[in-house]
């Protein structure tokens, strides 16, 4: 639908994910998935989920340091600065 805003917003203490249609069957199924994906994660079941989503360490080339990447941890550093 056109008329949907959803987002994620990740804060030093919580992760909020609002929700919004015009459409209520659209809103329902939105909301449904986020609840899913809060009451049932992935990532209890599948540890690769926590290491690709919440942080990890990456190397390109062998002479490189080791740099920090992943989703959450670059909200979190734009939360903080």
């Amino acid at each position: 639908s056109l008329q949907t805003y959803l987002n994620a917003m990740t804060y030093p203490d919580r992760t909020v994910y609002p929700v919004a249609s015009q459409n209520l069957k659209d809103f329902y199924n939105l909301a449904n998935v986020y609840l899913d994906a809060v009451l049932h994660p992935r990532a209890v079941e599948d540890w690769k989920v926590l290491a690709q989503e919440g942080w990890h360490y990456e190397l390109n080339k062998k002479s490189d340091p080791l740099i920090f990447k992943g989703i959450v941890y670059n909200e979190m550093k734009g939360a903080g600065s």
